[in-house]
Order: C-alpha cells, then structure tokens, then sequence
C-alpha cells in the first residue's frame, strides 16, 4: 500500500513520528570523523590528535567502512575544546574529562583543580605586568636615533643586567 494513501487515516502526526524515527536510526548508526567535526565545531586533525594523546577514545574500525563516531563523541570532544578555552592543560582536560566518565565527579575536586588553575592564571598575569613594567622604562629612555648611537632597547637586551 502506498503511504501517501493511508496517511489521512493516520492523522497529521505520522510524518512528524516517521521523521523522528529516521532521524533516531541515523543518531544511532554513529556519523563519521568530518561529521563529528563538524558538530564539535573543531577539524578532523583536532579529533585525530585528541585520539592519539588518549583524551578520545577512537572508535573501532568496521570491516567495511568508516569508524562511527557517536554524541558521546563528540559531547567528549567539546568538553576538551571548553577546557582548553579556560586555560586547563591537557592532562588537566582528561583528568576532567575521566573524572566525569567515572559517573561520580566530585565537585571538591573539580573546584579545586579550578582554584588551582586560577592561582597558576593569577601568576602569570603578575608575571606579564611585571614584564610590561620593564618595557615601559625601557621604552621611556631616551630613544637615540641616530645611526652612531646604539638603540636603548639593544643596549638593555645585550647587556647582563638588562633594564
């Protein structure tokens, strides 16, 4: 029988669930590396990487075909993208990462691995602003520009005690 004859039997829904259903069984049959990519919003060698530092699993490679990536996938590989964009190393990213695997994260711990991620952030701004404090005396020199003289800036980067 022709579905478009028995759909008015069926009322407006049978579309809307037959669509869901295709869209489940696509979900299910897993998606290949560009896909996942692409829904992760990172490029294939990005996942490729994470595969070989062992952050991602990599799936098992059918006989015939493409490895399948799944949601979990790529859930995983954005988790990994969002640690990286608060600062977090990668062995900082997986013990995240494996910690949420577990099914049992603890927030103490989380927090803590945060506080000390904030500490280390904390740090190296004291160490930019003291860094850009040098260069402002430096550059506050003056500057001899004429071709006999040697540059301010030169003289303090070859000399032994700097600034």
């Amino acid at each position: 029988m022709h579905l478009l004859r028995i759909l008015p039997l069926w009322g407006s829904e049978l579309p809307v669930r037959l669509l869901q259903r295709r869209q489940n069984c696509n979900h299910n049959k897993g998606m290949t590396i560009s896909e996942a990519a692409r829904q992760a919003k990172v490029g294939v060698e990005t996942i490729r990487f994470y595969e070989r530092e062992g952050l991602l699993a990599q799936p098992r490679k059918p006989v015939h075909g493409y490895r399948q990536y799944t949601a979990a996938h790529v859930d995983r590989i954005r988790l990994l993208k969002q640690c990286k964009s608060f600062g977090f190393t990668l062995a900082e990213a997986q013990t995240l990462a494996n910690s949420l695997d577990s099914g049992n994260p603890t927030c103490s711990d989380t927090c803590a691995l945060a506080a000390r991620k904030l500490a280390e952030l904390r740090a190296k701004i004291a160490e930019y602003q003291a860094l850009a404090g040098k260069l402002e005396k430096l550059l506050g020199a003056p500057c001899r520009k004429t071709p006999d003289a040697q540059c301010s800036v030169v003289a303090a980067l070859t000399s032994e005690r700097g600034c």
